[in-house]
């Protein structure tokens, strides 16, 4: 059995985000079991105002100077091949802080393939309808169907289908992950 994912490796899988250090509108973390992640900044009205990919081995230590920042509040958002996690930034006065548990994660989901057989499974226990759509090489839409919530695991057969890759477009929790893969 081939196992692909949306791009997960071992050690990958789940991380942690430690604030360090807060001195008035400087901000300092680690982010922990994960070799890359990328960091975005959103402000209160969801625009993405700063974004960067960053690798390491292990520990990934960041400081961010948000001294230009307005008074408010801003979501620092760490994605990973695996999960995407959310932190609420307040920036009030001189100062600024991150808070130290998530306020919204959200694991990606994964794709196994054993021949012709495909298995789109999402992690956990997920509280919104899981839409997946299959397209094909031609961009056809084959497959489009919501799931109710809780565990989801689809399973597809495309040995009848003559598409030499097939694209799954995996939308839950106001999130869309796409991943295209080869039969």
């Amino acid at each position: 059995m081939l196992l692909t994912t949306f791009g997960v490796s071992a050690g990958e899988y789940d991380f942690s985000l430690k604030v360090t250090n807060e001195t008035g509108k400087t901000v300092s973390f680690s982010v922990v079991d994960a070799e890359t992640v990328t960091f975005s900044i959103y402000n209160s009205k969801e625009e993405l105002i700063f974004n960067e990919k960053v690798s390491g081995s292990n520990a990934i230590n960041r400081t961010y100077d948000l001294t230009a920042f307005p008074e408010g509040i801003y979501y620092l958002e760490a994605e990973t091949a695996a999960k995407v996690a959310r932190y609420e930034i307040s920036v009030v006065k001189e100062t600024a802080s991150i808070s130290e548990k998530a306020v919204e994660e959200t694991y990606k989901p994964v794709i196994s393939k054993s021949g012709d057989t495909f298995i789109v499974t999402v992690p956990g226990k997920v509280n919104t309808p899981v839409n997946i759509t299959l397209y094909d090489e031609n961009s056809g839409e084959l497959y489009n169907q919501n799931l109710k919530d809780g565990k989801v695991a689809k399973k597809f057969n495309t040995s009848k289908i003559f598409s030499k890759e097939f694209t799954f477009v995996v939308s839950y929790n106001d999130k869309m992950f796409t991943e295209t893969i080869s039969k």
